[in-house]
């Protein structure tokens, strides 16, 4: 529903979830090790953050940790590490 009312706004969260999604990719690959825990605990919220936002987007974000990087399809975008 909000994204009949509001379809700008609800792009613009697909939109900053793919911003996200590319940082954290960034982040992977410039991290020391004394900072992987965070990196996980950033990951694990971006993963509660877009279950939340699926339903108001309209579409399932489908987020799979691969390999240690984080791989996705969010608004249409695909995204892996060679991207990043």
């Amino acid at each position: 529903m909000c994204g009949t009312i509001y379809p700008a706004r609800v792009r613009s969260l697909g939109e900053f979830l793919t911003i996200c999604h590319a940082a954290l990719q960034l982040n992977a690959k410039l991290i020391n090790s004394d900072q992987v825990s965070y990196h996980e605990a950033l990951e694990t919220n971006y993963f509660k953050l877009s279950d939340s936002l699926s339903g108001m987007l309209g579409q399932p974000l489908q987020d799979i940790l691969v390999n240690g990087t984080l791989s996705t399809t969010v608004t249409g975008v695909q995204l892996d590490s060679s991207n990043a």
